[in-house]
């Protein structure tokens, strides 16, 4: 069954946007292929394998998690919610970004804190619920495998995703967990290439819903909807 997600995608003709579709070799605006970053100090192989797991959901920062579609209702019924919901609210500013290393992978997350964008998926996760299907055993299994505070078995049965609300952390993930060594190696690599693009706050000014038609198939974005109240073009 195809799967939903409420993304921050960066827009695909800005730096970032552009960055993080070659870094992931994946444009999830236009669900194509691209050509990775060449990187000759890197083993041949070694980021089309640090990058497997995170291309499949491309480059993007998470507001509602993936999910199935609830059987009362339907995919018209999300845009036309998700509409009302982007006119509603204005576009923000967001701290600079900063690589960090989170818990075995590499992403971006903003330099300092953020309410504003906390609070903004936090409303995402609330307001979309009523589309979501309950997760499955398997799926619940799977989320629990890593072990769960009392507050993340929570939300996860709340919720159907144990990184929501107080637990949230906005990241856009470059990686997915490397040994100590890739690591450090890919930390050191992305970050002259990640200066120019971090030094200066940016907008988050639309969200993107994605679809993923069948597991393992990347996702690919089906409509960018504007945060109507934007007071500029772009979010970089």
């Amino acid at each position: 069954m195809p799967r939903y997600a409420l993304y921050f995608v960066p827009k695909p003709q800005s730096p970032l946007g552009e960055f993080g579709t070659r870094w992931l070799g994946w444009d999830v605006c236009s669900g194509a292929a691209m050509s990775q970053i060449s990187i000759d100090s890197l083993p041949e192989g070694e980021l089309r394998q640090a990058t497997e797991t995170p291309a499949v959901y491309g480059f993007h920062g998470t507001l509602k998690p993936p999910f199935q579609l609830a059987e009362d209702t339907d995919l018209g019924q999300v845009f036309e919610h998700l509409a009302n919901f982007v006119s509603t609210r204005a576009s923000f500013r967001v701290p600079s970004l900063m690589l960090k290393d989170l818990n075995g992978f590499l992403a971006l997350v903003p330099s300092a804190t953020a309410p504003e964008l906390n609070r903004f998926a936090a409303a995402c996760v609330r307001e979309f619920d009523r589309f979501r299907a309950p997760p499955s055993e398997e799926e619940l299994a799977r989320r629990r495998r890593h072990g769960l505070t009392a507050r993340q078995e929570e939300y996860l049965l709340t919720w159907g995703y144990p990184y929501v609300l107080e637990e949230f952390r906005f990241h856009l993930t470059l990686t997915g967990w490397l040994e100590d060594g890739t690591r450090q190696r890919l930390a050191e690599t992305l970050l002259p290439m990640l200066k120019p693009l971090c030094d200066d706050e940016f907008w988050v000014d639309a969200v993107t819903l994605c679809e993923q038609i069948e597991a393992g198939v990347p996702f690919q974005a089906i409509k960018r909807f504007e945060l109507t109240g934007s007071t500029r073009g772009g979010c970089l």
